[in-house]
């Protein structure tokens, strides 16, 4: 029986959770796909409460991350996929949710198209799917939607797509196991960069759920410092080759980021983004002068945002 799809899921401390997420994917109308959870060394009953769902449906099953794996969801994501047997890959979330159509109808999308991956809108709920917060900007594909991506003008998370396992493989596409944060935007800007060509369900099909714990919501210190790491990987891969547009939204990002790490005080890092920022854009002396003298702002006042804009 072909056509089979694997849904990963990793999942860490997830136990009042992921009951929801497994009753979605049960509740699939496209009844040809096996789940596989990758627990990422949960220490509440996360392996207990999925081994329940592995009993009651054989599609279902949990492993562990290996000890050589590094901790994190895109190693568990990773070895998901070095262990599926589907022809198709959808990598999910495990405190998010699925409508009930959505394999059926991407697949059957994507097989129509004869693309390598199908893309479908994603809605934001709060405590119930009833309760509908915000609808993600996601868009068809169009000549310049590679730039339209990196710079957030057309966004979707992880679990949006449904990908052909064969092109993944084919490209080498995995997640970048360094990064702890916005490591589904680095990940997306290297498969548009080898494929802009995907189709598209014009429906929500994702409900993605705001809580206090979700990555997405947090902005403290390490996760605005691997969101510079990601921009940075983007940019020294594919910058040279941006438009001037792109290529100003990097430079603005990176200034940011500069401010940001001066604001909560980590100078290594601060210095850091200095010297990236100085060698991928060619500073010119006056720019270099702004962003040293900002930081001797930040580090004898505590301010300098202003010094940094003039760049």
């Amino acid at each position: 029986m072909g056509n089979k799809v694997s849904i990963v899921i990793p999942s860490y401390n997830r136990a009042d959770l992921i009951g929801e997420t497994l009753n979605s994917i049960i509740a699939q109308t496209y009844t040809n796909w096996e789940c596989i959870v990758v627990d990422d060394g949960s220490i509440d009953n996360t392996f207990k409460v999925v081994e329940d769902f592995c009993k009651k449906d054989d599609r279902i099953k949990i492993v562990k991350r290996p000890r050589l794996k590094p901790k994190g969801a895109n190693a568990c994501r990773n070895y998901g996929l070095k262990i599926s047997n589907g022809d198709y890959i959808n990598w999910f979330d495990s405190d998010d949710l699925m409508h009930k159509n959505k394999i059926e109808l991407q697949l059957s999308k994507l097989i129509e198209s004869k693309t390598n991956f199908c893309v479908c809108k994603t809605a934001k709920f709060q405590n119930s799917p009833s309760n509908i917060i915000d609808i993600l900007r996601t868009y068809p594909t169009s000549n310049d939607v590679f730039e339209k991506f990196l710079m957030k003008k057309n966004i979707w998370l992880t679990q949006a797509p449904l990908f052909k396992k064969e092109f993944l493989i084919n490209f080498g596409l995995k997640f970048d196991e360094d990064l702890q944060a916005a490591q589904e935007w680095e990940f997306f800007s290297r498969v548009l960069h080898y494929d802009k060509d995907y189709c598209f369900v014009n429906q929500e099909l994702v409900f993605f759920r705001n809580h206090e714990e979700s990555m997405s919501g947090q902005k403290n210190a390490n996760v605005l410092w691997n969101y510079f790491l990601a921009r940075k990987k983007i940019y020294t891969l594919f910058g040279n080759d941006l438009s001037f547009k792109a290529q100003s939204y990097f430079f603005n990002y990176f200034t940011d980021s500069y401010y940001n790490m001066l604001n909560e005080n980590d100078y290594i890092k601060a210095k850091a983004v200095f010297k990236y920022t100085k060698k991928l854009f060619n500073l010119s002396f006056s720019g270099k002068c702004y962003l040293k003298l900002a930081y001797v702002s930040y580090k004898c006042f505590g301010k300098g945002y202003l010094i940094i804009k003039q760049v």
